[in-house]
This record gives structure tokens, sequence and C-alpha cells, in this order.
């Protein structure tokens, strides 16, 4: 079953024991205009940005759109350069303004290219925006997504921080998972959940790592087998729960394709359970 990927300053609360930093903003960009990528009158609007190599950050866009279908990620350029570097590791996800409900975040989390210690780079930092389903965001096309009527400009706000712990952790724990280690990405999950409840992917992904860690389990002799029906329900448990969360959170952000297609996968999982 395919998992939901979606894709976090110091907060300083490693499980809780130590007191919140401020992040540390690396740099504020005013109110900004661009077209979607797949507009005919696109034209490429980077921020420039300087910071140490190798350094995770948290990329804030504030959308003055405020539109839920909306979809954003990030190119990463040395300055100057044409060709975008490659990002190793790189998340996202959503958060609403408490105080104001229909305003928009989208966060990126992702680690600087370049050898950690190597000193500070200058970047160049590209937002791209589209609907959800464009096939420039590797999701499958949809009639609706090219419809002439929809807005086909963004306007929104950047700031860049460093990383907070709880996002740090996110990026770990789907390294962990990406490399097979669901255990690890389990525990890491829980420690980010535990320094920030809200946030819907984090429950789609631990569930997603409790799911993967049930199919990768070997239950080859008789008593692996006794034991694996027993731990076969609390494991399934676990992924509905995390992800009935997940669906809540997302829904509680606008973000009804997340929701439905994690909800379509929650079914099918029940369904092969009974």
């Amino acid at each position: 079953m395919r998992s939901i990927v979606s894709s976090l300053g110091l907060m300083g609360v490693l499980l809780g024991l130590a007191m919140p930093v401020s992040a540390e903003v690396l740099l504020q960009a005013g109110a900004t205009e661009t077209k979607l990528v797949t507009a005919e009158s696109h034209r490429p609007l980077r921020h420039r940005l300087t910071a140490e190599a190798g350094q995770t950050i948290a990329i804030q866009l504030k959308l003055a759109n405020n539109n839920p279908d909306i979809v954003s990620r990030v190119a990463v350029y040395a300055e100057g350069k044409y060709t975008p570097l490659e990002v190793d590791s790189q998340v996202s996800y959503r958060t609403v303004d408490p105080t104001q409900k229909s305003q928009i975040s989208h966060l990126i989390v992702l680690t600087l290219p370049g050898d950690r210690g190597s000193g500070r780079v200058a970047y160049e930092i590209e937002p791209l925006f589209d609907y959800d389903g464009s096939p420039q965001f590797g999701m499958e096309a949809s009639v609706e997504t090219t419809d002439g009527l929809m807005p086909s400009t963004v306007r929104y706000r950047m700031m860049v921080e460093t990383a907070t712990v709880s996002q740090k952790l996110l990026l770990e724990a789907q390294e962990r998972q990406a490399r097979a280690d669901y255990e690890g990405a389990i525990a890491t999950y829980t420690r980010a959940i535990n320094l920030n409840p809200d946030i819907a992917d984090f429950y789609a992904q631990r569930g997603s790592a409790y799911l993967a860690l049930s199919e990768a389990t070997d239950v080859s002799s008789t008593v692996q087998q006794a034991s694996a029906v027993q731990q076969a329900s609390a494991v399934q448990q676990a992924v509905v729960t995390d992800w009935e969360t997940a669906v809540q959170l997302y829904e509680q952000v606008g973000y009804g394709t997340a929701a439905n297609s994690l909800r379509f996968q929650l079914n099918q999982l029940v369904e092969q359970g009974e």
C-alpha cells in the first residue's frame, strides 16, 4: 500500500526536557507575486539566502490566496547558476494560524546541499506553486487542475528559519523509513509528535511506518506466526488511530486531497482486516 509522503529555529524541547529556544531567522521576503508553474507566463523568481552548507532549514510560505488546492515545493540553486542543486532530504506540511483559520502556511523542511562545516554559501530559493494534481508535482493530472477559470497567480510571503527540533526529527524519521529502519522511524516520529502534536504528516507517516513494519516482519515459523497473529490487531489499531488523526488534521488545514487519499487507504486497510 502506497504511503502518504508528503512531505518543522530551534524550540529546544527535546523530549520535553529543555526550555524552548527561538528559531534564528535567516531570510524574510515581503509580499511577492508569482505565476503557477503551469502558467504560460511563468518566470523563475528566486530569493537570495546565505547560510551554512549542510544546515537544516524551514521555509515558510504564507499564502495570501488561502486556496487549499495550491501545493508548493522549492528548488535550491547556487547563486547565479541555472541548474537546481540536488536536495537529498526535503519534507513539507501545512499549518494554519490559530487566530485566523483561513490563513494557510506551507512549511518546507530541507537540508541545504553542501558539506557541513564548509562555511557559508550563497544560495537562491525558488518557490514553485501549482494546483494539487499537477504532473509537475509528481502527481496524477486531472482536468480540473488545468481549468482556465482557476487563478494562475499566487501571492505569498516567505520566511526562512533554522529548523525546529520536531522538524529535524520529521526529516530524520523519513530518512530512516526510506532505509527500511521502520522501528527507528516510528520512535523518531513519536518524538516529533510529543513535541508538536498538531501536524497531520507526523501521524500519517508514523502510521505508514507501522504498516511497513508489519509487512516486513518474518513470520516463517509456527511460533512467529502465532506471535504475528497476536500482534496484527495491535499494529492495525496503531495504523488506524494514526491515520484517523491525520485525516482530521488534514481537514483542519483545508488539505482535502491528502485527507481523502489517506481515508481511502484507511478504508482499504480496515476491509482487509475484516
